[in-house]
């Protein structure tokens, strides 16, 4: 986290690797610490669990704030891994911030070659190279910037996990696109997901990488 520093990204402000700390009652003791910028608005997923779905206008803003994250992310070669509505938190202005950085991760990977084999992050973010162990950061992040517009914008999320027993994601798997969206149609408003925005979601959440944007 010392060589990222981004507007959308929950910095690394001070670190020091031996701090006189006390814990409750035990005696003083050295520990390394590091200190964050503070989120005072708090968590995506708190928002969400309590307002229901955003708007478009704020879908967009918000995800146009993620995918400048990733992009600068990417510029730097830092792989996160584990983006998810938990992991997004506001500022006191109520900007995006990205966080925690504990499965990020250089994403050349150990050959240089910028493929990652570790299968690490949250179910229902990962996209479904992963579990074959051969994936790059990149479209990892992609894949589960996708699934968080999804949720922002519908207010659940768009299947459970992309192994072969989650017979939502299999429908996109298997690209029969119009009945993954009938399912999430039922019962909605006509029009409820905009055209604009499925071939977008379509795109972002590809089990084949190369039509992730």
């Amino acid at each position: 986290m010392s060589k990222l520093s981004h507007p959308h990204l929950i910095n690394l402000t001070d670190q020091r690797s031996e701090a006189k700390v006390k814990v409750n009652n035990r005696p003083e003791e050295k520990r390394p610490i590091i200190v964050l910028e503070l989120a005072e608005g708090g968590e995506l997923f708190d928002f969400l669990s309590k307002t229901g779905r955003f708007s478009a206008e704020v879908c967009r803003a918000y995800f146009k704030q993620l995918i400048t994250a990733i992009k600068y992310l990417v510029s730097v070669n830092v792989a996160h891994r584990d983006l998810k509505p938990e992991n997004i938190l506001f500022d006191k202005n109520f900007t995006l911030k990205v966080s925690d950085f504990g499965l990020a991760r250089d994403a050349k990977g150990n050959m240089g070659n910028y493929k990652l084999t570790s299968r690490v992050g949250t179910e229902g973010y990962k996209p479904p190279e992963m579990e074959a162990g051969n994936y790059t950061g990149l479209a990892s992040d992609l894949f589960a910037a996708g699934v968080v517009l999804f949720i922002m914008f519908n207010g659940t999320p768009p299947f459970l996990s992309t192994k072969a027993n989650d017979r939502i994601y299999q429908l996109i798997k298997t690209k029969n696109f119009p009945k993954f969206w009938a399912l999430h149609e039922k019962n909605k408003q006509p029009n409820h997901f905009p055209d604009s925005f499925k071939r977008l979601i379509n795109s972002l959440l590809s089990a084949e990488v190369d039509r992730r944007p």
